[in-house]
């Protein structure tokens, strides 16, 4: 999120999708008890959605409203609306 939004560093979608998957990596350390699997797949979401890819962007928002908690789930249910009206 950090990358994404440019906070304390250079702002890049790039980096930000390379973390993302990173902590969506099933041998991820910290995939469990912190949330970092459902707030990875909303900021997977987030910038595909951005970039018009629709398909892929819902499935990581429907992945975080299935497994995060409720402020991560009404962020990703807000994003998946947006992306099914492009």
């Amino acid at each position: 999120m950090l990358c994404e939004y440019g906070c304390g560093m250079d702002e890049s979608t790039e980096q930000a999708k390379e973390y993302y998957l990173s902590a969506l990596k099933d041998n991820h350390p910290n995939r469990e008890g912190f949330m970092l699997a459902a707030g990875a797949d909303l900021g997977m979401g987030r910038i595909l959605s951005l970039e018009i890819e629709k398909e892929k962007a819902a499935g990581h928002l429907e992945a975080a409203i299935a497994g995060g908690e409720p402020a991560i789930r009404r962020e990703a249910e807000v994003w998946l609306k947006e992306t099914e009206r492009k």
